[in-house]
């Protein structure tokens, strides 16, 4: 698959999140007047919380993304029969409610082209995959599970025939494996570690490090054609006089998060604690 839509969305939010935090306006408040970055640079890290808020229109979710392109590419094994070689490539997808779990799922309808060579069957042809998908945290297991699951998936293939049938339980698969919370949990793995701040304070520059440690997650909820759910990661920041790189830190177990308020953009982030900068 040229392009996994797991870490595609994470990183689109993740980027909507540091994006929020970089123009915020933090207030540079010395300890006293005068001091010098360096004493800053030597101060003890402060607690720090950063927290995104979605409450995204199925629309919008949409447009997110069809910013990408997904191609999947289906092939026999080598004495099986029949034989084909496909390329699915994903058009422009719709998204709306769930019909089976309507408050934390929804109906991805994706029209699709096929190129290649299969039998009873003339390419290129273009087909409608619709995918019933059910969202939720694994809270219980501490390990992120179940995160997305398939609850149907369907394939009209004008013309299809026989082939039709060999082609769905394929792209099943593939929806599964790429959706399994081992691959979300890998993505969200990849964007667990340390991020770096640059503030202009006087002459100098320092770095704003934050460095997370725990993260704490609504259930995902469907209302009103929206999807809505709230992160929280807490951790510490610190402020250093050169840019380090970042480090990687393992990721922790999700935690519940209860009483979350949401308004009425679709994002909304925020910066809870100085971010090492404020006087005590």
């Amino acid at each position: 698959m040229h392009k996994h839509i797991a870490p595609v969305l994470l990183a689109t939010f993740s980027s909507a999140v540091w994006a929020n935090v970089s123009n915020a306006d933090i207030a540079v408040a010395p300890r006293e007047s005068g001091v010098a970055a360096e004493a800053l640079a030597a101060a003890a890290p402060n607690d720090s919380r950063l927290s995104l808020a979605l409450n995204i229109p199925f629309s919008k979710l949409a447009s997110i993304v069809n910013q990408f392109v997904f191609t999947f590419h289906e092939k026999s094994e080598p004495n099986a029969f029949p034989q084909y070689d496909v390329t699915i490539q994903v058009d422009r997808v719709k998204v709306s409610a769930s019909p089976s779990t309507p408050s934390r799922g929804f109906l991805v309808e994706a029209p699709v082209r096929l190129s290649g060579n299969a039998p009873l069957i003339s390419l290129p042809a273009t087909a409608t995959v619709t995918a019933d998908l059910a969202i939720g945290i694994g809270f219980d297991d501490k390990n992120w599970c179940p995160l997305v699951e398939v609850k149907s998936l369907d394939i009209e293939l004008a013309g299809g025939g026989f082939f039709s049938s060999i082609i769905k339980p394929r792209v099943r698969t593939a929806l599964e494996q790429m959706l399994s919370c081992e691959s979300v949990r890998s993505a969200i793995g990849q964007s667990w570690h340390t991020f770096d701040l640059p503030v202009q304070m006087g002459g100098s520059t320092l770095f704003s490090r934050f460095s997370p440690g725990t993260i704490s997650l609504t259930e995902v909820e469907i209302i009103n054609d929206r999807l809505r759910f709230k992160v929280e990661v807490a951790g510490q920041t610190s402020i250093s006089s050169k840019q380090p790189g970042p480090v990687t830190k393992q990721l922790p177990a999700p935690k519940q998060l209860n009483g979350a308020q949401f308004g009425s953009t679709d994002v909304e982030a925020g910066v809870a604690g100085n971010l090492g900068l404020a006087s005590p």
